[in-house]
């Protein structure tokens, strides 16, 4: 597992064609962007299967970060953005 660190507003890319985008940091969960298109909640120290086998954790919350725990095929590379 790739465990990173995000603010609101920055992203990942997952493989090449599976971007994240933090929208919102709560204290109890996040809210994240997939492809610009679908909101999904995902509440601190659960899990949700996005796309293609890759599996996002809340790992921790801080005020304004959240560490994300990305488990995914070793195929596919994983990229901070902006």
């Amino acid at each position: 597992m790739l465990v990173v660190t995000r603010r609101q507003g920055e992203s990942l890319l997952i493989g090449n064609n599976l971007e994240l985008i933090i929208k919102e940091i709560n204290s109890s969960h996040i809210k994240l962007c997939v492809n610009n298109s679908e909101i999904i909640t995902v509440g601190k120290w659960k899990s949700n299967i996005i796309a293609d086998g890759v599996k996002i954790t809340v790992e921790k919350i801080n005020k304004s970060q959240v560490k994300l725990g990305i488990r995914a095929p070793e195929s596919m590379a994983i990229n901070r953005e902006g």
